[in-house]
């Protein structure tokens, strides 16, 4: 941190962005990504902690929550409690010790996206929209497609929140993280949502994260098994070609094959449970 020079404070939005426009300047947040790596050229910080982009509020069927949100804010809001089966609150409830979740935003953990980021990974499963500077809206599942640094989140733009529609309340949801410890990084992230009539699957949504740089929606699984009638079987098989297509990251700890046997059977015991 001795390279940094300048510290900025700005009170609007366009101030933030011509601050950001000087390739000098680097955007910071809560802090921690800062605290992992400052690049070499970089000799100014620019805080987002005027900006007053923490508000969150529920607007008819719309949860709209400020970049600026921390995730301890985010997980001890009752607002979100209910929506979607509290997945969000769960993988809030998991970032760190609370003194980690009182620094990360919500802002933060969507545009640095480490592969570990718990609340990329629920968004792919949400309907909602990534808000930035100008009101532009993106749909989450577009919005990960690429890194958002290389689209130029938080420096030609910044977020300013994210707004969740809200659902329906009839499906099964589960979210579950594998990890050798309560802090340590997430080996790997699952979450899901489920509605089947007669074991017949009516609706299904799956996400994984932390076994690939970005969050990825299973998309090959879902479209295999909707219309059918839930087996194992059917489940395991279609899991394992999808796999064949997910880039899985190196992990150090663990194979590459151990992940996905991980993974595979998170997901086939938190959706057989509770047919």
């Amino acid at each position: 941190m001795s390279k940094i020079k300048k510290f900025y404070r700005p009170e609007n939005l366009d101030t933030a962005l011509e601050l950001l426009s000087d390739e000098k300047n680097m955007v910071i947040g809560g802090g921690t990504t800062v605290a992992m790596n400052v690049p070499g050229s970089i000799s100014g910080l620019v805080s987002l902690k005027k900006l007053q982009l923490s508000e969150m509020k529920v607007t008819g069927s719309k949860v709209e929550i400020g970049g600026g949100t921390t995730a301890q804010e985010l997980y001890k809001w009752e607002g979100i409690n209910n929506v979607w089966g509290g997945i969000l609150t769960s993988a809030c409830r998991n970032i760190g010790s609370t003194l980690t979740r009182n620094l990360v935003t919500v802002g933060g953990n969507i545009v640095s996206v480490f592969p570990w980021s718990d609340i990329p990974v629920v968004l792919m499963l949400l309907d909602g929209n990534v808000v930035s500077t100008g009101n532009n809206k993106v749909p989450f599942q577009k919005y990960f497609e690429k890194s958002p640094v290389s689209q130029g989140y938080g420096k030609d733009k910044i977020i300013t929140g994210i707004e969740i529609e809200k659902n329906t309340g009839n499906e099964g949801y589960f979210w579950e993280t594998f990890q050798k410890t309560k802090v340590d990084f997430a080996m790997t992230t699952i979450c899901g949502l489920i509605k089947t009539e007669n074991k017949i699957v009516k609706e299904l949504r799956l996400a994984i994260g932390a076994v690939s740089v970005l969050p990825v929606r299973l998309t090959g699984v879902e479209n295999a098994l909707i219309g059918k009638e839930l087996t194992e079987s059917a489940l395991r098989e279609a899991l394992k070609k999808e796999f064949e297509n997910v880039k899985i990251r190196d992990d150090f700890r663990v194979s590459k094959g151990y992940i996905c046997e991980v993974t595979e059977n998170l997901i086939v015991k938190n959706l057989m449970k509770g047919l």
